[in-house]
C-alpha cells in the first residue's frame, strides 16, 4: 500500500469537524488528481461512498465540458506552484457531476495543503456546498425582471397577445415560487425529522395542497423489495375513498405489482392519465368508485436504491406535468435520506437490543463503570451475585467502603484499592478469587476479573468487572485437601 492510501483526516490536522460538518470536504493529490480524503458530507453531496471515492480522481466529479480546463489548471499548479483559483480565496460557482449522472450547481473554495509527513506530494483541499436551490431562485428573479420589462413595454402591453403572455409568465413565476417553497419546506422537515411518518404526512400535505390533488399516500420499500404502506395519507374525501385505502393498505408485505412494480423496476416516476384504460393499475375498481381518474407514483431514492414511493391521485384526467416531475426528483431524494437515517437508527437499536439480551442472559455477572467510576450497566447475574440493586452494583470508588465484600474466610472488608474494578480503572487487567460477598443466606465466593476498556487512542473510557460464583468449586477443593 502506498503512503497516500493510508492517509486520514488527522494527517492533515483536521479535527472532529471533518466528519460532522455539512460542507463537503475533499482532499486530492495535486499531481495525480487522485482523491485521498472524502468526508460524510461529500458522500451525501455526490452519492459515492468513501471507499468508492478513494479509487477515483477529482476530474471524475467534473462535467465533461469543464474537464479540460480543470486538468490544465492542475498541470499549471504543479508546474508553477500557483493557480488562478487555488489559494485565491475566490468562491467559485460551477456545476458538479453526481453519481447518477445529474448536474448540480456547486459553490466551492480551493486551498493548497502542501505535503504530509507520510507523502511527499502537494495536496489540494476543496470545500463544497450544493447551491442548486439558490441558482433556481436566481433564475426566478431573472424571470421576474423579464416580466417587469415586459410590463414596461407600452407597445407590448397594448397587445392582447402580450397581455396573455404576461399573464402566463406571471402564473409560471407564481408556480415556480411555489415549487421552490415546497423544496425548502421538505428540506427543512427532512433535516429536522425525528418521526419518519410525520415527515411523509407533512410532505403529502404540501404537495397535495400545491397541486390540488385530493389523495396522497406514502409507501416504504424494504430491502427484500416488499411494500410497507404507511399510515401517512392526505385525503379530503375519506368516506368516499375508504375502500380504495383499505385495498392499498392490504399491499403490506407483498411483492409490488402493476404501477408500483414499474416504478420500482425503472426507478422513474410513473404517470397514468386515466386509470380506467391502463392495464398496469390493478386497483382501478376501488379507485373509480372513489372518483379517482389519474395516478402518479414518484420513487424515493437513496443512491440507486429505491426505498419508498409517494402515490398521488386526482379526480381529473391529467397529462404528465414535466415541471412537477422535475421538482419531485429533489423531493424524493430528500425523503429518501430521511428513510436512510431511520433505517440506520432502527438497525442500531436492534443491535443494542441484541447486545442487551445477550448480556442479561450471561451466566457471568458483568458491570461497567465509566472513567470517573460511575456505574453504567449491571446485568442480572451481577445483581444476583453481589446482592446489590442495579443502580449500585458498580459503585463509585468513594462509596465502595459500603460494598458487602470481604476477604475470603474473614470478616475483614475487602480493600477498596485492591478491588479489580478499581485496578482496571488504573489500567490493570487483574483477576482475583479471594473475595466473598455477604448475603443474608450466607457467603458467596467469587472470582472477579477486572479489565480496562480503551479507545483507539489508548485512553481508558470504561472498566469492566466480571463475576463468577466459585463457592462450590472452592468447597470441593478444600474437601480434597482434608
Amino acid at each position: 500500500m502506498d503512503a497516500i492510501s493510508g492517509l486520514t483526516h488527522e494527517d492533515f490536522g483536521f479535527g472532529k469537524l471533518f466528519n460532522v460538518t455539512r460542507e463537503a470536504v475533499i482532499v486530492g493529490d495535486a499531481r495525480s488528481g487522485r482523491i485521498v480524503l472524502w468526508n460524510p458530507a461529500a458522500e451525501r453531496l455526490f452519492g459515492y461512498k468513501a471507499e468508492d471515492a478513494l479509487n477515483m480522481k477529482i476530474h471524475d466529479l467534473v462535467p465533461e465540458q469543464f474537464r479540460g480546463a480543470h486538468l490544465a489548471g492542475l498541470e499549471r499548479y504543479n508546474r508553477t506552484a500557483s493557480g488562478d483559483l487555488i489559494d485565491s480565496g475566490t468562491v467559485v460557482e460551477l456545476p458538479g457531476l453526481h453519481k447518477n449522472g445529474k448536474l448540480m450547481d456547486l459553490e466551492f473554495v480551493l486551498s493548497s495543503l502542501g505535503h504530509t509527513d507520510e507523502a511527499e506530494t502537494p495536496f489540494v483541499l476543496a470545500t463544497m456546498r450544493d447551491i442548486t436551490f439558490r441558482q433556481v431562485a436566481i433564475d426566478l428573479r431573472s424571470e421576474e425582471q423579464d416580466a417587469e420589462d415586459l410590463r414596461s413595454e407600452e407597445h407590448v402591453a397594448e397587445s392582447g397577445r402580450a397581455n396573455d403572455l404576461l399573464r402566463k409568465t406571471t402564473n409560471d413565476l407564481l408556480r415556480k415560487t411555489a415549487f421552490i417553497t415546497l423544496l425548502q419546506n421538505v428540506a427543512i422537515a427532512a433535516n429536522e425529522a425525528t418521526d419518519v411518518e410525520q415527515v411523509f404526512q407533512n410532505a403529502l400535505e404540501e404537495i397535495c395542497k400545491l397541486t390540488g390533488w385530493p389523495v396522497g399516500h406514502a409507501q416504504l420499500v424494504g430491502r427484500d423489495g416488499n411494500l410497507t404502506p404507511t399510515v401517512a395519507w392526505y385525503d379530503i374525501q375519506p368516506a368516499l375513498t375508504a375502500p380504495f385505502k383499505e385495498e392499498t393498505m392490504n399491499l403490506y408485505g407483498i411483492k409490488p405489482y402493476g404501477q408500483l412494480a414499474e416504478t420500482i423496476a425503472t426507478r422513474q416516476p410513473r404517470w397514468i392519465a386515466d386509470v380506467t384504460s391502463d392495464e398496469t393499475f390493478l386497483r382501478k375498481k376501488t379507485a373509480v368508485k372513489a372518483g379517482l381518474m389519474s395516478a402518479f407514483a414518484f420513487p424515493l431514492l437513496v443512491g440507486e436504491e429505491i426505498v419508498g414511493i409517494l402515490e398521488f391521485f386526482s379526480s381529473r384526467s391529467l397529462e404528465p406535468d414535466e415541471e412537477m416531475l422535475q421538482v419531485m426528483g429533489p423531493v424524493g431524494a430528500q425523503l429518501g435520506r430521511v428513510i436512510e437515517r431511520h433505517r440506520a437508527a432502527v438497525q442500531l437499536q436492534e443491535k443494542e437490543d441484541r447486545l442487551y439480551r445477550f448480556m442479561e442472559n450471561l451466566p457471568v455477572g458483568v458491570f461497567v463503570l465509566d472513567s470517573a467510576g460511575i456505574p453504567l450497566y449491571s446485568n442480572a447475574m451481577s445483581q444476583k451475585l453481589t446482592g446489590m440493586p442495579n443502580y449500585s452494583s458498580g459503585l463509585p470508588e468513594s462509596e465502595l467502603k459500603n460494598y458487602p465484600a470481604v476477604v475470603a474466610g474473614t470478616d475483614e472488608p475487602y480493600p477498596t484499592d485492591a478491588m479489580p474494578v478499581i485496578r482496571a480503572l488504573a489500567g490493570e487487567a487483574i483477576s482475583v478469587d479471594d473475595m466473598e460477598i455477604l448475603h443474608s443466606s450466607g457467603r458467596i465466593r467469587l472470582r472477579v476479573t477486572g479489565l480496562p476498556i480503551r479507545d483507539s487512542q489508548g485512553h481508558i473510557n470504561f472498566a469492566l468487572a466480571a463475576f463468577t460464583d466459585i463457592t462450590e468449586s472452592k468447597a470441593a477443593e478444600l474437601q480434597l485437601l482434608r
